[in-house]
């Protein structure tokens, strides 16, 4: 009762801290680039969305047994409360329809709750030594570099975080000339460097430590995507979370989201310098609300997508002239196809399928969890936990078919259905 009340506090002061930074630091500095503040909400809805936004830590888990325990808090704290709170004051659709959006997703939460309660399935393994499995594995991982290699040749440029958009011009670029180029950055970057550098932890091997950092550096040196640069980061501080609160993982969680949020509000107030919540609040947090809210605004009242730019493009006829992310970007930011407006699984699902695609990308994501911990429950919790957290913050920023498969989520499966049971929970990870 004590954990469940303080994680229900935590979760009303980071809808607070959301809303003040919103209003306060967001809106009159980046007006101009959608964040807009309506006024004129009326106060029931106000009340209504906030409480909305506050529900779920009613239910969801206290304790950690499942990693598809932290997908479902991630998506609750960096998709859902955000949706919860700024569309209502930035798009131009009746109230009383979002509330039916946000409802819909509400029960797309619990949906996905709702599969952690499934017995777990019995799942056959490949019986690959350790030594074989390193083989295979090491042999995918230099296929997909050498592709890289021959497509962009081997460049390593120290640039700046706020300076990399020149790279970014001359990646997309490539990509328009060989698409499938995209696939290899991302298995690189989300799944073979990360299975490097969870493995170099907890085997305490330098050697895997330094190829997953090496990866990721020459990625970056191509791409100029900024995430790949904290993806070391993100599994050191994930590793402390995993290991040492286990017991109220979600707890420190949301408390030190809250910390982090007062942290950049502080340094902003006291030294002007807004770069941190730029970057952390606004970019990570605040734009998914934005867009997801876009999509809505836009395909409420315009024709669904029915996946005719992807896989039913044979089968329907597609209204539009660019994917829905393409679209929003050009619509809502004039950035006239140079600006791909990424969102979530849900945002993604309505654009397609309105409120059933909703429901049937999250009973798909669903699905995926539910096989991700049956394929793992053998295996050393912080492991698999650690595995897969950086593929799994695609279902944050793409639908769920662009997740599973430009995004690497099956590839991560297919690695986990070969991995050897040395890695076990019964086993000390370090003696692998």
């Amino acid at each position: 009762m004590k954990d469940r009340l303080s994680i229900i506090i935590g979760s009303f002061l980071y809808v607070v801290l959301l809303t003040w930074t919103y209003i306060f630091l967001i809106n009159p500095s980046a007006e101009y680039f959608g964040f807009t503040f309506n006024s004129n909400i009326p106060i029931a809805f106000f009340i209504v969305f906030i409480t909305l936004a506050i529900l779920p830590s009613l239910w969801l888990p206290i304790r950690y047994n499942r990693v598809s325990q932290i997908l479902i808090w991630l998506i609750y704290i960096l998709v859902y409360i955000p949706t919860c709170l700024v569309p209502m004051v930035t798009i131009n659709v009746p109230l009383e329809f979002l509330l039916l959006f946000v409802l819909c997703l509400l029960i797309s939460l619990s949906i996905l709750q709702a599969f952690n309660h499934l017995p777990l399935l019995p799942i056959l393994r490949l019986p690959l030594s350790l030594r074989s499995f390193w083989f295979v594995f090491l042999l995918i991982s230099f296929v997909i570099y050498i592709y890289i290699i021959n497509t962009f040749g081997i460049k390593f440029q120290m640039v700046s975080l706020f300076d990399v958009y020149d790279i970014r011009e001359q990646y997309k670029d490539a990509l328009r000339t060989d698409g499938l180029v995209g696939y290899a950055i991302n298995w690189a970057s989300r799944i073979c460097n990360g299975v490097l550098f969870v493995f170099g932890l907890y085997r305490r091997n330098i050697l895997l430590l330094i190829l997953g950092l090496f990866g990721w550096f020459l990625l970056f040196s191509i791409t100029g995507f900024k995430s790949v640069v904290f993806y070391p980061v993100l599994l050191f501080i994930c590793k402390y979370l995993f290991e040492v609160r286990t017991k109220n993982l979600f707890k420190y969680l949301i408390w030190g989201i809250c910390s982090g949020i007062s942290i950049c509000i502080i340094i902003e107030i006291l030294f002007d310098f807004s770069a941190l919540r730029i970057l952390f609040i606004q970019r990570e947090i605040i734009i998914n609300g934005l867009l997801t809210g876009y999509f809505y605004e836009y395909f409420s009242q315009n024709p669904k997508a029915l996946l005719g730019y992807s896989i039913l493009k044979d089968i329907v006829t597609y209204p539009y002239s660019d994917t829905p992310s393409n679209l929003i970007g050009n619509v809502y930011f004039g950035s006239l196809g140079t600006t791909q407006a990424n969102v979530n699984i849900w945002a993604d699902g309505y654009s397609n399928f309105g409120h059933l695609g909703i429901i049937g990308s999250t009973i798909i994501t669903g699905i995926y969890f539910w096989i991700y911990d049956s394929l793992t429950k053998n295996y050393n919790l912080p492991v698999r936990s650690l595995l897969i957290i950086i593929p799994s913050l695609s279902l944050i920023s793409s639908g769920i078919l662009t997740a599973l498969f430009t995004y690497g989520l099956v590839f991560m499966l297919i690695i986990c259905w070969l991995l050897p049971n040395i890695y076990s929970k019964e086993n000390k990870v370090k003696n692998g």
